[in-house]
């Protein structure tokens, strides 16, 4: 049986014979070559890639909306918290002799005598809520005599609660202050059952 011979002539030029299963192969290549190159081969063109369809954008989802609303929330408390925190930084002395705007004890009673008349009106006494509600009137009492706007005021606040019983309370305070500028402001409350004295000392600090 005779093996059949292919002579196959390269790109240089030269003839080289290969057996029928080499021959194959070469071919295979050659063909593959034109296909790549865009060119006519038995086999065909390759055809061009399609584009592919792009999707239009899809609304947000309710669970991204919630997310965003939290996120933004807590940048907002932590901005709310840088606040609070250059306010409470100690002050640098400005060598201001005098108050901008002198302590008004007639305005800080309206103030002390609105929030312990909102908060103690209609309550009976209790011990274990007294202990509570006295820190509660002094924070909220402090908060809205510093909306008033006495700058460079150290704020003291002192709130006593008791039961009401035909009982005699003496409440007294000896302090150590420049009397044109320091003062002070006081307010009592009574009702059946509970009495309450809340006073609000205001110090210049310089």
């Amino acid at each position: 049986m005779k093996k059949s011979i292919l002579s196959v002539r390269g790109s240089d030029g030269k003839a080289r014979q290969n057996s029928p299963k080499t021959g194959n192969a070469f071919l295979a290549q050659k063909r593959t070559t034109e296909n790549v190159t865009g060119r006519t081969s038995p086999i065909g063109k390759i055809a061009s890639p399609k584009p592919v369809p792009v999707s239009p954008a899809k609304p947000p989802s309710l669970m991204g909306i919630f997310a965003a609303k939290r996120f933004t929330d807590r940048l907002r408390i932590r901005v709310q918290e840088k606040r609070e925190l250059r306010k409470s930084m100690p002050q640098q002395p400005t060598y201001r002799m005098e108050p901008k705007k002198p302590f008004q004890p007639g305005k800080v009673e309206q103030a002390i005598k609105s929030t312990v008349d909102e908060r103690l009106s209609g309550i009976k006494y209790n011990p274990r809520l007294s202990k509570t509600m006295t820190r509660v009137l002094s924070e909220e009492i402090k908060d809205k005599v510093k909306g008033l706007g006495y700058d460079r005021y150290k704020l003291v606040c002192l709130v006593t609660i008791g039961e009401k019983k035909a009982q005699q309370l003496l409440v007294t305070s000896r302090c150590t202050w420049d009397p044109r500028f320091d003062n002070y402001s006081t307010y009592n409350f009574e009702s059946p059952t509970l009495f309450c004295t809340a006073t609000v000392y205001g110090v210049y600090m310089e």
